[in-house]
């Protein structure tokens, strides 16, 4: 199996935005911000669809990628949201 390294790095910053997107949905919703949620919506539902074709397509290898960048996308968002709320100097681990 040879790894497409251009691939995996596309995939995994396309997650990385994805689950950044989708983590500030749900922010959006709670605050009940319907355009924008709504526009979010669609930016993950792009994302992820075409991610899903690239793994039916070529590899389930491609999951690396894809989770690694969802992890990162979450906690970058989360520790986003902290510093938000708490101030600049808050530790976010």
């Amino acid at each position: 199996m040879g790894i497409n390294w251009l691939q995996w790095t596309g995939l995994f910053v396309a997650y990385v935005i994805l689950d950044f997107l989708n983590t500030r949905n749900v922010t959006t919703i709670q605050q009940l911000k319907s355009i924008q949620s709504a526009n979010l919506s669609v930016g993950t539902t792009i994302i992820a669809t075409l991610g899903t074709y690239v793994c039916v397509t070529d590899s389930l290898w491609n999951l690396v990628p894809i989770s690694l960048g969802v992890w990162v996308g979450s906690y970058v968002a989360v520790a986003w949201e902290i510093k938000l709320k708490n101030g600049k100097n808050t530790r976010i681990y």
